[in-house]
């Protein structure tokens, strides 16, 4: 594979898994295709959270597709309109236990609503998610005052807390991440165990012989050590992982295991 295939191949891998919904991008990508092409790139939390029974529902969208490589992980961000005198996630649970809090996420079931979440679980605290039909109008609100406090994407983000419209609180991967050096995590703010990535996955639909999946993560493994890759890659506040496909499922069910947990334990409707 050459250099110029390399970096539109990454490419699209990331803007699929960014800027694609999901549910459509999950049910497109589950339908039969001629075994070996590839067919679907997703974001963790929509592959596993859809995945939870819902009201009697059978949707496993996990039992559809076979993993082929993590391409990389970013974070969802805990970002506040300047307005906003909050400066901590300690902040955020003080202001929680004596008046209403809302926060904007992109969608119900994504990372930034789960992150909340999580959040409101470990924090022991309530409060009340706005969904928008996407990072964008989310952002929009923050940018605009209509919501104050969100946990949002981190690649349509970073640009808004550089210019000074947004200011970042803390992020939900496990180490500060170099587009925010200077930006605590969730964890060491006070809640440790604290994680959520939002990965970005290669699979394809199951079935798909073996020897596919193995030359298709070799590609894909070899396109994501080229420097010009890894720069588009980070650009866009992902870091590269290109894990093994073996790897990529043991991941798929630990995390499948996690937001199942939570999903009980909160009570939260994500369908």
């Amino acid at each position: 594979m050459n250099l110029r295939k390399g970096v539109r191949l990454a490419w699209f891998l990331a803007c699929l898994a960014l800027l694609a919904p999901p549910t459509p991008a999950q049910q497109y990508s589950a339908k039969p295709v001629r075994p070996g092409w590839l067919h679907g790139a997703a974001h963790h939390l929509g592959l596993h959270v859809q995945s939870q029974p819902v009201q009697g529902s059978r949707l496993r969208s996990v039992r559809y597709f076979a993993p082929v490589t993590v391409v990389g992980n970013s974070a969802t961000i805990v970002a506040r309109h300047p307005s906003l005198p909050l400066n901590s996630m300690r902040d955020i649970e003080q202001l929680a236990r004596t008046s209403p809090v809302d926060y904007a996420t992109p969608g119900i079931g994504l990372a930034g609503h789960l992150s909340g979440e999580l959040f409101k679980t470990l924090a022991k605290i309530d409060m009340q998610a706005i969904p928008f039909t996407g990072a964008g109008p989310a952002i929009a609100a923050l940018l605009s005052g209509q919501v104050k406090l969100g946990f949002v994407a981190m690649p349509s983000t970073v640009p808004h807390i550089k210019a000074g419209r947004l200011v970042a609180i803390a992020v939900t991967s496990p180490q500060r991440l170099a587009a925010l050096p200077e930006v605590p995590t969730v964890a060491e703010s006070g809640y440790p165990g604290f994680q959520v990535d939002n990965m970005y996955g290669v699979l394809v639909p199951a079935g798909t012989h073996a020897g596919v999946v193995r030359k298709l993560h070799a590609d894909i493994a070899q396109v994501l050590q080229q420097p010009e890759v890894r720069a588009v890659l980070a650009a866009a506040a992902i870091d590269v992982i290109g894990n093994t496909p073996e790897e990529f499922a043991r991941y798929i069910q630990d995390e499948y295991a996690k937001w199942a947990r939570l999903l009980k334990v909160s009570g939260t409707q994500v369908l």
